[in-house]
């Protein structure tokens, strides 16, 4: 079975539109964390925590960029292998660092916010709200 070009080509770009859009928050995330104004006025807990989230950043910026290497490099030479690598980093980076804290968040009933309740706690309370809401 062929794969046709044209629907090589539209995963090849929706992939790369899916993982540019997270760049932006990986980036600023690296950038935090390695800021050392930024860590000094921290106390230790909250510093752990942003350095933490910085080498996450890091990571996540060389995943997205050997992906998107790959996707691309794989769609000019037509290479079938692209799929599997395209499908370990949705399942095994993707999936559980951008959406399963979502899903285990909703199965345990906590996220039951109301949009300004929401607002509220991203703005006064450190967490999860907090944290989705500086997605956007």
């Amino acid at each position: 079975m062929r794969i046709r070009r044209a629907s090589l080509l539209i995963s090849s770009v929706l992939f790369t539109a899916a993982l540019l859009c997270s760049v932006p928050w990986f980036l600023r995330a690296a950038l935090d964390g390695h800021d050392k104004a930024t860590l000094r006025a921290l106390d230790a807990g909250f510093r752990a925590e942003v350095e933490t989230r910085g080498d996450l950043g890091v990571v996540s910026l060389a995943i997205i960029s050997i992906g998107l290497i790959v996707v691309w490099t794989g769609y000019v030479k037509r290479e079938r292998w692209t799929w599997l690598v395209m499908f370990i980093v949705v399942w095994a980076w993707a999936f559980p660092l951008l959406v399963l804290p979502l899903c285990i968040a909703a199965f345990k009933g906590r996220i039951v916010l109301t949009f300004s309740e929401w607002l509220y706690s991203a703005i006064y309370q450190p967490g999860s709200p907090r944290m989705w809401g500086s997605r956007f």
